[in-house]
């Protein structure tokens, strides 16, 4: 949750031009992207629990490998 609302924070702070002007655009679309992996991780966890609860759980490791193919897709 706190992620998802970091998020909206951050996309409000976007469209209204509250950033500093100097900020990278890959910087900016890494960041969100940072911040929803997290939310959509668990919420496709969540629907992998009503088939298999074990994968599920370990479902959550994805988080590690997929943080770190975003800092790689988004470095400036």
């Amino acid at each position: 949750m706190t992620s998802l609302l970091l998020a909206t924070i951050w996309w409000h702070a976007t469209k209204h031009k509250y950033l500093d002007e100097n900020l990278h655009p890959f910087f900016i679309k890494g960041i969100m992207a940072n911040l929803m992996s997290i939310p959509i991780v668990f919420t496709i966890s969540i629907l992998i629990s009503f088939v298999n609860l074990g994968i599920a759980q370990y479902f959550w490791l994805v988080i590690v490998p997929l943080t770190i193919a975003i800092r790689r897709r988004y470095k400036h």
